[in-house]
């Protein structure tokens, strides 16, 4: 069973999604600690996000030179895109 934090998590994602779909989100950090951890985190999350949404690494910062997201590499950030539902 979720707990209430959890619960309000996924209804505050899904309001924002529904109000911005074509919002583009970046996550980054300035830390090589917590860029690894991202790295990792999507290196095993990928899975439960890709259906919803494109993943892109970011090469460059603060050029935002980024390509699609290979789980083999290592990147400085990643932009996620909401996937249409329409495709």
């Amino acid at each position: 069973m979720p707990d209430e934090f959890s619960t309000r998590s996924q209804q505050s994602r899904s309001i924002f999604l529904t109000f911005f779909p074509a919002a583009k989100v970046l996550i980054r950090a300035n830390e090589k600690k917590r860029i690894h951890l991202y790295n990792r985190i999507f290196q095993h999350k990928l899975h439960q996000i890709q259906d919803l949404f494109e993943v892109q690494g970011v090469l460059e910062y603060p050029d935002l030179k980024t390509e699609t997201y290979h789980p083999e590499k290592i990147y400085n950030g990643f932009v996620l895109i909401k996937k249409d539902k329409n495709l």
